[in-house]
Order: structure tokens, then C-alpha cells, then sequence
């Protein structure tokens, strides 16, 4: 079989167009019939996902504490600057994880990113960029943390108590901007029916377009290297089958019995707080959307007993939670006849049991 395998056509690399600094086009031919859709889609998901970048992630303003906000003497709105800042085409040419970089300013006029002051860590790509432009001569002071990331950073990740007075920004860390591939018909000799597979790429310029290629096919290797152990894997379970220690029928009156004991101390537990069981279930069987599931679980509320003891006007108070979501949360815990301020006596006592119990399981 192996042999039939080996016999498939490897593809060599037989022209690189660099269409200017940031953007290339790969060919590779000659591919077996249908292998240029394979690979190409599988480098082009990873390219635009995986690949690690660096980006702006939070911004600190002297005298400003929110995005919606305004400056005096800048002719773009606070919501304007961030949107212009966080694509700087920016990278960190050491090991570290983050910078600093800063603007400050009394001049007017327009500000772009060679005003930026950053140490010799930091490389910015296009000294030009736009950032803002300052129409009196004000003093502005700011401050922005430039991490190095993979695929996107929402802001409602970010621990809001430590990062008070700071803006923080969703980020796509990739510096991918576009991937294109296309598959075209090629031959060897009498075989005309193979393919050629043409990968155009085009980054911002913070890492070259054919070294983003050997990181997505090196992203792709590792993944699929686990099913070469597959062996491995097989021995290892027959050799658990076969240890003569480990009889079959009785572990399974083992975990039987487990799984009775684990049910009974459950039960013991509803009845000794005489609770709604209901409550020690998670918020995932509320049937709620994606969006209002994770503003919950980012504010650590993860069981129905836990969500209907807040007040409903509190969970307003959680970040990205607007009244479509509460509403929706609400007519969920109507149907199973519960409601918001909710007072469950002893909760904390009783849901530390229930975690211990959980926890031997």
C-alpha cells in the first residue's frame, strides 16, 4: 500500500512573483487530481488565522476614561483615532510579548505614525500611516501597548478591574491582509489531468509573504503529525486490554457503582437544602445564543443558580450584555417557571458541596 503511496506526484515550487515588497504569488505543480483544492484551502485558513502578529491592544489618554469620547482641537473623535490605530502595520524584533509606544504633542497638524516614540525594539512598517490630525496646538499625551498575538483578542476578555482608565481594543493579531489560490489544469507528458495550485498572498508588511507560507505548512505538519502515532496508540490500548489485573467485568460493576453513589450523594444534598435541583445546572441549558453564553461566562456566571439570584438590572451592569440578551434571558428562565433576585438560602454553603461531589466524579 505504502509503495502505491509513495508513487503520488510531489509538487515543486516552479516560480515565486513578488508582485511588490508585501505581496507574492507562489506556484507549485505538478499535484494530483484534486490535491490543489486540498492544500490550498488548508494554507489559506491557517494563513489568515494562524499566522502570530502584533497589534495595538490598549490605549491610555490623558483626560479621557472611554472610546466615545472627544478631544478639544482633534478634528477626529476618539472612536476615529482607535480604529486608526489599531492597524499600524507594527512588529517587536525581540522575544518579548509587549511594548510600549507613545505619542506626545503640542504642534497642530497632522499626526501619522513616525511621530510615535518607541525604543529600538519596535519596528513601524509605513512611517506615513495616518493616525489623527491636531487643528490648535494642544498637549496630547498617549500611551498604547503593542502585544504580539495569534487570531483575534475580543476586549471583553481582558480583566476590567486591573485596566481601569485604560481603552481597550478588539484585535485581529494577523498579518495577513488577503489569500487568493487558484487551482489550473497541468501535464506530464500523457498525464493531462493534474493540477497547478497558485497561492497569492499579500501581508502589512510585518513578516515576508514566503515566510507566512512555511509557518502555515509547519502549523499544518504539526496537526496531522498525530495520526503517524496511531500504532502507538493501538499498543497502548491492548496492552491495557490484555493486563490480566484489569478484569472487564469488574470495572464495569465499578463504575456502575461509582456513578450510583455519585447520583445518591446528589440527591442527599437536594434534600438535605431542600433546593430546585434545576439550579445546579449550567447556563449552557438555557438554549441561549452564543452571544449572551459568553457575557455571561466572562463575568463567572456558569450555573443557573448563580444567575438567578442577580438582579436584573445588574446584569446590565455586564460588559457587552445589552437589552436584547436580557430579554432573551429572561423569557428562558420564565419557561422554567424561575426569575431574576432570587434569594436561595445557603447557596454558598450548598454549592460548595456539589462541587466536591462533582469534583470525586
Amino acid at each position: 500500500m505504502f509503495k502505491l503511496i509513495n508513487s503520488f506526484l510531489k509538487p515543486n515550487i516552479v516560480n515565486i512573483e513578488k508582485v511588490n515588497k508585501f505581496h507574492s504569488k507562489i506556484t507549485l505543480e505538478p499535484m494530483e487530481k484534486g490535491f490543489g483544492n486540498t492544500i490550498g484551502n488548508s494554507l489559506r485558513r491557517i494563513l489568515l488565522s494562524s499566522i502570530p502578529g502584533y497589534k495595538i491592544t490598549e490605549v491610555e489618554i490623558d483626560g479621557v476614561y472611554h472610546e466615545y469620547g472627544v478631544i478639544n482641537g482633534i478634528r477626529e473623535d476618539i472612536l476615529e483615532i482607535i480604529l486608526n490605530i489599531k492597524n499600524i502595520p507594527i512588529k517587536i524584533i525581540n522575544d518579548f510579548d509587549f511594548e510600549y509606544i507613545n505619542i506626545k504633542n503640542v504642534k497642530s497638524g497632522i499626526i501619522k505614525s513616525k511621530d510615535i516614540l518607541c525604543n529600538d525594539n519596535i519596528i513601524i512598517i509605513d512611517p506615513n500611516y495616518y493616525l489623527f490630525t491636531i487643528n490648535d496646538n494642544i498637549f496630547i499625551n498617549m500611551k498604547m501597548k503593542v502585544q504580539k498575538g495569534i487570531g483575534y483578542l475580543y476586549n471583553s476578555s481582558y480583566d476590567k478591574k486591573n485596566n481601569l482608565g485604560k481603552i481597550l481594543i478588539d484585535t485581529h493579531f494577523s498579518p495577513i491582509n488577503k489569500v487568493l489560490y487558484y487551482v489550473e489544469n497541468t501535464r506530464i507528458n500523457n498525464k493531462i489531468d493534474l493540477d497547478k495550485l497558485i497561492i497569492e498572498i499579500e501581508t502589512n508588511g510585518t513578516i515576508e509573504a514566503e515566510e507566512s507560507i512555511k509557518i502555515a505548512a509547519n502549523i499544518l505538519i504539526n496537526q496531522l503529525n498525530i495520526f503517524l502515532d496511531l500504532n502507538k496508540f493501538n499498543n497502548n490500548f491492548n496492552n491495557i486490554n490484555n493486563n490480566k489485573s484489569l478484569n472487564k467485568e469488574v470495572i464495569s460493576n465499578e463504575i456502575k457503582d461509582f456513578n450510583k453513589n455519585f447520583f445518591i450523594e446528589l440527591i442527599e444534598l437536594y434534600k438535605e437544602f431542600n433546593v430546585n435541583p434545576i439550579f445546579f445546572k449550567k447556563i449552557n441549558n438555557l438554549n441561549l445564543t452564543v452571544r449572551s453564553l459568553n457575557c455571561l461566562k466572562n463575568d463567572n456566571i456558569l450555573y443557573i443558580g448563580h444567575l438567578v439570584q442577580i438582579k436584573e438590572q445588574d446584569l446590565l451592569k455586564i460588559s457587552n450584555l445589552g437589552k436584547k440578551s436580557l430579554i432573551e434571558i429572561k423569557n428562558s428562565l420564565k419557561n422554567l417557571n424561575l426569575k431574576f433576585d432570587t434569594y436561595i438560602k445557603d447557596w454558598d454553603k450548598m454549592f460548595s458541596s456539589f462541587l466536591k461531589i462533582i469534583n470525586k466524579k
